[in-house]
């Protein structure tokens, strides 16, 4: 992923106009989520995984509350295009249905879930630094062939996220969110929080 970050935001603004950003109904009302089909190639998941994956993973057990890996990319560690076109999509889907104050990306982690890991109910939102998330997005980086259930759930509402790799599903910081136990196999994900200056508006 070597394009230059002016290249790829032309890139994403032509793809979202082709491809853009879609809501989720549900009994004809529309929820909480939005969700793009494609953001990532099968190529380039495989390409962020293999330039993005640490030696050391740090991982994270907080009783039964969650258990998986995951690892921080920094925007001067070569991340910068790809945050760019993680912009690009929060973008389009705050202008769409959201219209909070957003200003950048607070952070963005690729997460690794293996064979009994899990994540279960979590809000994005909350005190110190956490209070300026507004956008929570999950891009799936992994083929279903690779590992067994893991799905992205949002409980609220019955939400089940595309398993599709290269898909993208994008939430509100406040909406609670899960991603079930991995039973066989392993699955990586795009974690990303999009935020303000401000806090929650």
């Amino acid at each position: 992923m070597n394009t230059k970050p002016d290249d790829v935001i032309d890139i994403d603004r032509k793809m979202l106009n082709k491809n853009p950003v879609e809501p989720v109904y549900e009994d004809g009302n529309i929820m909480d989520v939005l969700t793009h089909k494609d953001l990532f190639t099968a190529k380039d998941c495989a390409e962020v995984i293999k330039q993005f994956s640490p030696v050391k993973w740090n991982e994270e057990i907080v009783d039964s509350l969650y258990q998986y890996s995951s690892s921080f990319i920094l925007a001067d560690d070569n991340g910068l295009p790809l945050y760019e076109r993680i912009m690009a999509v929060a973008s389009a889907a705050n202008d769409m249905q959201y219209h909070f104050h957003i200003d950048y990306i607070i952070s963005v982690k690729l997460v690794k879930f293996e064979t009994g890991d899990f994540s279960q109910i979590n809000y994005e939102v909350g005190p110190g630094l956490a209070g300026n998330r507004k956008l929570y997005i999950v891009i799936k980086l992994s083929s279903t062939l690779d590992y067994k259930d893991g799905n992205l759930v949002v409980p609220h509402s019955g939400f089940t996220a595309s398993r599709k790799i290269g898909s993208v599903t994008i939430l509100p910081a406040f909406v609670a969110n899960e991603v079930e136990t991995v039973t066989k196999g392993t699955q990586y994900m795009l974690v990303a929080w999009v935020g303000g200056i401000t806090r929650f508006k």
